[in-house]
């Protein structure tokens, strides 16, 4: 079976909002209506955990006005097409079934509707035996499961002891229709290669619509400063000292910001399911210039919860072996389901605070251009149970004894 770009993102897009209604407790990320001032990043980054924030990014400059474009990414194709070459993921998508997904995950839970007895054409009728995919969070609240493996919440009356599982009334085709994707694995196979940025541009809309299970995706890291510009004059092209000039480095430098204590800029283009669960050692603004971003975020505290992949010396040690909330399975990963999960959205002319060490997930699931900062951390922030992960495996161990 093959599918178009937009068609796969579609379907995730789906599944994120059933998957959403697997987690227990699910809530949003505080919104300022003020861009933020130095005192409220100090706040936001001072305290054990560090607070996320979402807020206008009223510092940007209008790329409609620099740019004189319709659109971001044909005034960016028009100023960089034939002068820049980029290194680009190529994700192809596995519609065969989810080597990922084990056989309770979000991904892949209408599989297990047969062994449980419970037949697609008796939707409706009430689930006698407790599933495997149900477990109490409190003492007030259980998941509830329909055959087709959406979740859903069911508060339960003090007098209400029965384990039952309520289905819903589902439409018939559209289950069918859903049955039939829910092997898409969420994790491509990837592949990177270099491409003028204009053919890039070109392959990653034609991807949207042709049936071929792919998309393209642009991670343009460590973008230079105003300095490194200056420094290197004769060895960039006016077109890139224009890029970074107007769009990249106001975007990446606001006021609240110090440049000293900038790291890192980066530019992200394109669609994408999912970025993995991961967190970053540094405070990061992630700012939406066209498009929409979603992410979950988990506290850095949930460090057990998030299972995070075997510690090795040499790594990285800040992904998730989950993966994603798509594979989530609350047979494997239990823990996974106590954590308090925050969502978030931005839109054009917004942006996002991720306190160092917070777990999170983002979700493109339409074409979108993003420029992030990397600066700090707080130094309180080497305090937070992720960074202190970074440095030894120990400390997973003991958060866990001590559970």
């Amino acid at each position: 079976m093959a599918m178009s770009g937009k068609e796969i993102l579609c379907h995730f897009a789906d599944r994120l909002a059933r998957a959403e209604a697997a987690l227990p407790s699910l809530a949003n990320v505080s919104r300022f209506s003020h861009s933020l001032t130095v005192q409220d990043l100090d706040v936001c980054r001072r305290s054990y955990e560090g607070t996320p924030v979402v807020f206008p990014a009223s510092w940007v400059p209008s790329w409609k006005e620099t740019l004189g474009a319709a659109s971001l990414t044909q005034g960016l194709r028009d100023l960089l097409c034939e002068s820049v070459e980029v290194e680009v993921f190529r994700l192809m998508y596995n519609m065969e079934g989810n080597v990922h997904a084990s056989r309770n995950s979000l991904s892949n839970v209408a599989t297990i509707a047969d062994t449980r007895e419970v037949q697609l054409e008796n939707i409706g009728s009430v689930w006698t035996e407790k599933s495997p995919l149900s477990f109490v969070s409190g003492s007030s609240r259980e998941l509830c499961s329909t055959a087709e493996g959406v979740f859903e919440r069911k508060e339960l009356g003090a007098m209400d002891t029965s384990s039952q599982l309520i289905s819903t009334e589902l439409n018939r085709k559209f289950l069918k229709e859903t049955v039939s994707l829910l092997n898409v694995d969420p994790i491509p196979i990837s592949s990177t290669e270099m491409l003028e940025f204009g053919d890039f541009v070109s392959e990653a809309q034609s991807l949207l619509s042709e049936t071929k299970n792919q998309l393209m995706y642009l991670t343009w890291r460590s973008l230079p400063d105003l300095n490194t510009i200056c420094h290197d004059h004769d060895a960039i092209s006016s077109e890139f000292r224009n890029f970074i000039e107007t769009l990249v480095h106001p975007t990446s430098t606001p006021d609240f910001i110090s440049s000293d204590s900038i790291k890192q800029r980066n530019l992200w283009m394109g669609a994408l399911v999912t970025s993995r669960l991961h967190f970053d050692a540094l405070d990061n603004v992630h700012v939406c210039l066209s498009g929409k971003k979603l992410f979950h975020l988990y506290s850095p505290k949930y460090l057990p919860n998030m299972y995070p992949d075997p510690w090795r010396e040499e790594a990285l040690n800040n992904f998730s072996s989950i993966q994603s909330v798509f594979l989530a399975d609350p047979a494997l990963h239990p823990r996974f389901f106590y954590a308090k999960c925050l969502k978030a959205e931005i839109r054009e002319g917004e942006a996002i605070f991720i306190p160092a060490g917070w777990w999170h997930e983002v979700f493109t699931f339409q074409e979108t251009i993003s420029i992030n900062v990397w600066f700090g951390p707080s130094p309180n922030a080497y305090f937070r149970p992720s960074l202190l992960h970074l440095k030894s495996e120990k400390y997973l161990k003991f958060m866990l004894e001590c559970k």
